[in-house]
């Protein structure tokens, strides 16, 4: 399972694919199940880690993600 980079088609999409994925991670670890499916955090499945990546996602959310300027890849790159 990867980050898909090349599928969005601006840095707005690819955030918010990133916070969809950890948003599943946390939810798994927050009700004891299996992250073996989910997106692999190079972090361990605990709940403290979990609430410290639910922060990272409120953040992306509700800060970054209003307020950054849309970015578009390249046209080389939305070719792939």
């Amino acid at each position: 399972m990867y980050l898909d980079t090349y599928g969005p088609k601006t840095t707005m999409h690819v955030l918010a694919g990133y916070a969809d994925l950890a948003k599943d991670w946390i939810t798994k670890v927050e009700s004891g199940l299996s992250v073996a499916g989910c997106y692999p955090f190079n972090a361990e499945p605990t709940v403290e880690i979990a609430g410290m990546l639910k922060k990272r996602v409120v953040l992306i959310e509700n800060s970054i993600i209003p307020n950054m300027d849309e970015v578009e890849l390249p046209a080389l790159l939305k070719e792939r």
